[in-house]
């Protein structure tokens, strides 16, 4: 828990009490949205990784993507609330897979370049 802002934290600990632990450890009570609470808390770690857009852009700009994939969420968790996914929405969720995919792909070759053998 280490990192993590005390108001999650203590968020989280209390969806796993009510809960007995039945899902796990309490790293599986974070919703979505808390990820941008926890990014943003830690930004000098985490701004490379999850800072989409322009580096001079303010955190909050730069991690407005979280929030709206969480609206997106909402949408196909709730369905029942008859609203959809536009296809404009679904484009823009698309366009954030893909550019997270890239980020993370990054970070793994970086992490594992290549050896002499495979150059």
């Amino acid at each position: 828990m280490q990192g993590i802002p005390s108001k999650i934290r203590m968020k989280t600990s209390d969806k796993y009490e009510e809960d007995s632990g039945k899902r796990g450890g309490k790293e599986f009570y974070f919703d979505l949205i808390d990820y941008r609470d926890i990014i943003s808390s830690q930004w000098n770690l985490f701004q490379k990784l999850f800072g989409y857009g322009r580096g001079n852009a303010s955190k909050e700009k730069r991690t407005a993507w979280i929030n709206f994939v969480n609206d997106i969420r909402k949408i196909v968790a709730h369905s029942s609330s008859g609203r959809s996914v536009s296809l404009e929405q679904l484009a823009e969720l698309e366009m954030y897979e893909k550019w997270l995919d890239n980020q993370i792909k990054q970070v793994d070759d970086n992490e594992n370049p290549p050896s002499d053998d495979e150059s």
